[in-house]
């Protein structure tokens, strides 16, 4: 398994195309890159050249983006050098691939400190009394990769991710319900089984 085609994995499965919801803090979204928190990404001004180029065929716009072979190149980068990279995906899809599916997956969705740090306190929980506990820098550097190396079960490792994901989903929703609207499609994300 290679980058591109765990990145395509989870664009495809949770990411859709082309959103634009005034109650997500993200507001514009394509790809899961949200301009109110990526306003520099270099795939902006393809995204407003479609809306400029056909605005009355909002419904088609996504299509228009997906056909857009500069966009999904620079869609691929930005996932590529932005996140990717800032976390050893590399390395972490070595050891495992479904660490670096869940790894990304909740990268893209939750920002990539959070993640690591979910990934940390995971990896502390299964090291009790082994080693000393990972700082929560949310920084995936050597120490990480190494006491991931020498965590056993992967698919432990995925479940307590996920089960760090979902209660950051109820977080968000009890201080703020209107976010309640977001419930369905998050707990897509949370696969437990």
């Amino acid at each position: 398994m290679t980058f591109e085609e765990l990145l395509n994995s989870v664009l495809n499965l949770f990411e859709g195309g082309y959103a634009f919801n005034v109650l997500d803090p993200g507001q514009e979204t394509y790809r899961g890159i949200a301009r109110a928190i990526w306003p520099k990404f270099n795939g902006w001004e393809l995204v407003d050249q479609i809306k400029r180029r056909y605005p009355d065929a909002r419904d088609d716009w996504d299509g228009y983006m997906r056909a857009s072979e500069p966009l999904q190149d620079r869609v691929i980068s930005f996932y590529r050098f932005d996140f990717w990279d800032n976390w050893r995906g590399d390395e972490v899809l070595e050891i495992s691939p479904a660490i670096a599916f869940e790894v990304l997956e909740g990268a893209i969705n939750q920002g990539l400190e959070r993640t690591a740090i979910f990934l940390q306190t995971a990896l502390n929980t299964l090291d009790r009394g082994k080693a000393e506990d990972l700082v929560l820098d949310g920084v995936v550097g050597p120490k990480t990769i190494l006491r991931l190396e020498r965590s056993g079960d992967p698919l432990v490792v995925v479940k307590m991710l996920e089960c760090q994901q979902g209660m950051r989903y109820m977080e968000i929703m009890h201080r703020n319900p209107r976010m309640e609207i977001f419930a369905r499609s998050w707990f897509r994300r949370v696969r437990l089984g």
